[in-house]
Formats: C-alpha cells, structure tokens, sequence
C-alpha cells in the first residue's frame, strides 16, 4: 500500500506552492508595475494574472480558514496517497511556473515581435495552455479540498469507492 500522508498536511504542503508562487508572481508584478514596463497595458497585465492564481488561493484561504475556526479537524484523519500530493504539487508549481515565465517573456518577446504586433498577444496566447494546465490543477486541489472520505471508512480503505456488504 503507497504511503499516505493526512489530508490536512497534503492541504498545508499544496497551500505552501500556492502562496509561494503566488507571492512571487505578485512581487514581478508589482516590480514590473512600478517599473513601467508595460508602459499603458499595466492593468491589462494584472487583469489576466489575477484570474489564473486568485480562484485557487481563495478557495485555500476560506478552507483553511474553516478548519482554523474548528476544534477537531476531520481532515486530520483523512489519508492521501503520497503520489496523488506529488501530482497536485507538480502541476500547481507548473501551472504558477507558466504564469510567471509568460509574465517574464512578454517584455522581451514584445520587442521582438516588433511595434506592429498586439502587445498583450502573448498573454492571449498563453490562455490556451494556461487553460488545460488550470484544468489539471482545479480538478487536483477540487479532490484534496473537498474530500470528506475518512480512513476508518472500509470504503476508503478498500479503495474501491463501494460501500462494504452489509451484514
């Protein structure tokens, strides 16, 4: 049987890459804001990042902000397969790893392009692959964020996902 780990640790463990990447993106942002360096477009900019890191952090905030306010949390005694973490760890670090290095690129690829191209084109671009990776990531943090499937369930255990015969 894989390791498993508690649900509420997996929690806290997605919860670090999450506000970790996000604080880094936000402080490119900010820089880059102060910076001028997308001179008119600024707003622009933090309209298509906000969208692609704020749903997530806020569903983790107002979870753990509900366990925070109990005296039991349930989510203590809930396993999760140490795989399925690295899964959810991997692709939230891609997925804020691909906003950021799309945020890093634009100025450069900008210019590159020449003044004849639509300077917001590669974060427009960006939203298809962006699109699938956020799709992985929400259906990850979607299974490890609303599991109520506790340990001492022989359904859980079992892992077929079938209730035990009764009797």
């Amino acid at each position: 049987m894989p390791q498993m780990v508690s649900l509420e640790e997996a929690r806290w463990a997605l919860g670090k890459v999450w506000f970790i990447g996000a604080a880094l993106i936000a402080g490119l942002l900010i820089f880059q804001s102060l910076a001028n360096v997308y001179e008119g477009r600024t707003q622009a900019v933090w309209g298509w990042a906000l969208p692609n890191i704020m749903p997530t952090l806020s569903l983790m905030i107002g979870v753990f902000a509900a366990a925070a306010l109990q005296e039991h949390v349930e989510s203590e005694s809930i396993g999760v397969r140490r795989p399925f973490l690295r899964v959810g760890r991997g692709l939230s670090a891609f997925h804020l790893l691909a906003v950021a290095g799309t945020i890093m690129a634009e100025p450069f690829l900008g210019t590159v392009a020449g003044s004849d191209a639509n300077p917001m084109a590669l974060f427009d671009m960006s939203n298809i692959w962006l699109a699938v990776l956020q799709g992985m990531v929400a259906a990850v943090i979607g299974a490890l964020f609303f599991s109520k499937t506790s340990k001492n369930d022989p359904a859980a255990v079992s892992g077929n996902g079938q209730s035990p015969p009764n009797g």
